[in-house]
């Protein structure tokens, strides 16, 4: 999980689907919109409203010297301080078509300012994987110059606001944090996927990683080609998997705690790749009971247990962020060639095709939703089209009503 391989964050981020595949990366020739508020009227729309719900910002990436290519991609998003705007994290095209660890401060009119996080030492290739709202960041190496034995060694370190970066303290080869919360706890893997947990102290400062169980007994947290970061509660719950089941594991004094979210399923295959922040809600995909069908996205509480979110028409939907709602986002085959792929949002009992709620005008693809926060803001991917070329763009859709 941790080499320049099929697992890697690039490859998270790059190969998700069929219309990922599809794209081809060349300079976009004209200049889109950064800031689009949605007037077209909709049927059916979360909170019940006509117009469309959401203003679609266009997060495009950092400028490349000599290109006009501006490729990036966003993973999380905080909660909004006191004037109202978020910090989005990801990764944008940078130096050498090589991705930078990026953050985007977005103001409630939809302005925002870009910052390159800066490669940390040996790293070609970096992602910033997830912010908490205290503003730490964690970025993840996921390709190095630092090559030990034939293998590539892929630190993970902690962006704290007014320190230098902190390595996250790792074995071997490297380590992936997927998640921080707000009691500065880190849930990822290291040693070559091993399940881990890290804590900060009040000085900013990683301890060593705690592993999560070994064997068949290990517990990881979500870190597999259709999943994102978002995997730690404040409660200190994580979720991931064990025996290729969906889980959740946290500690009781100090011995750590692994439970099935659903033991009546048997056989059945899944992930739990998100949790939201109060810890009530966990969501992300099964597979069949039998272990043969496509995916299906899931939303579970101790209360209801795990409720099946259906499909747009395609066949496999994964979730990949939920707030304390129970607001569900992530992404939805179509079963449409003209665009494989679309981001979701599931609200209100109604699952929503989030490129029909943000008048995105037919040049731009919403292809997956990644976080949701608690005010309503979610980010993602798109496909931005211009002409015969395309490229993708992070993005943040930014409600227009307190309603949504």
């Amino acid at each position: 999980l941790l080499y320049c391989g099929p697992h890697n964050m690039k490859d998270r981020i790059m190969r998700r689907s069929n219309v990922t595949q599809r794209i081809l990366l060349v300079a976009v020739g004209a200049c889109l919109f950064c800031y689009a508020t949605a007037q077209a009227k909709k049927p059916s729309q979360p909170g019940g409203g006509g117009d469309a719900p959401y203003a679609l910002v266009d997060l495009e990436g950092l400028p490349v010297a000599g290109r006009d290519f501006f490729q990036s991609a966003a993973l999380s998003v905080n909660e909004p301080a006191g004037a109202g705007s978020v910090q989005v994290v990801g990764a944008s095209y940078a130096d050498a078509g090589d991705y930078h660890p990026a953050l985007w401060n977005v103001n409630p009119d939809g302005s925002f300012a870009t910052t390159n996080l800066g490669l940390p030492p040996l790293a070609r290739e970096a992602f910033a994987t997830d912010i908490n709202d205290w503003g730490v960041i964690t970025v993840n190496t996921t390709q190095s110059y630092d090559i030990q034995n034939g293998i590539p060694i892929l630190p993970a370190w902690v962006s704290v606001p007014g320190l230098p970066l902190q390595l996250l303290p790792f074995d071997t080869h490297g380590a992936d944090p997927m998640g921080i919360n707000n009691v500065m706890e880190i849930a990822g893997t290291h040693s070559n996927g091993t399940g881990a947990w890290w804590q900060l102290d009040a000085a900013g400062v990683p301890g060593d990683p705690i592993d999560l169980g070994a064997g068949w007994a290990a517990f990881i947290p979500s870190d597999i080609s259709d999943s994102d970061p978002a995997g730690i509660a404040d409660s200190g719950v994580a979720v991931g998997w064990n025996q290729h089941q969906p889980a959740i594991a946290y500690f009781v004094n100090g011995v750590l705690q692994v439970a099935p979210l659903d033991p009546s399923r048997g056989a059945a295959t899944g992930m739990a790749t998100a949790i939201s922040p109060d810890g009530t809600w966990v969501v992300g995909w099964l597979g069949a009971p039998a272990g043969n069908g496509d995916e299906m996205a899931f939303r579970w509480s101790a209360t209801t247990g795990i409720t099946e979110l259906g499909r747009l028409g395609g066949d496999a939907s994964i979730a990949l962020g939920v707030n304390n709602e129970g607001d569900v986002v992530g992404w939805a085959n179509t079963g449409d060639r003209r665009r494989p792929q679309t981001a979701f949002l599931h609200k209100d009992g109604q699952l929503f095709d989030l490129d029909l709620l943000a008048d995105t005008g037919g040049k731009i693809q919403l292809l997956e939703a990644t976080e949701i926060n608690n005010a309503g803001h979610i980010v993602g991917k798109m496909n931005v089209t211009s002409g015969k070329s395309s490229e993708w763009h992070a993005f943040v859709l930014i409600p227009t009503s307190p309603e949504q």
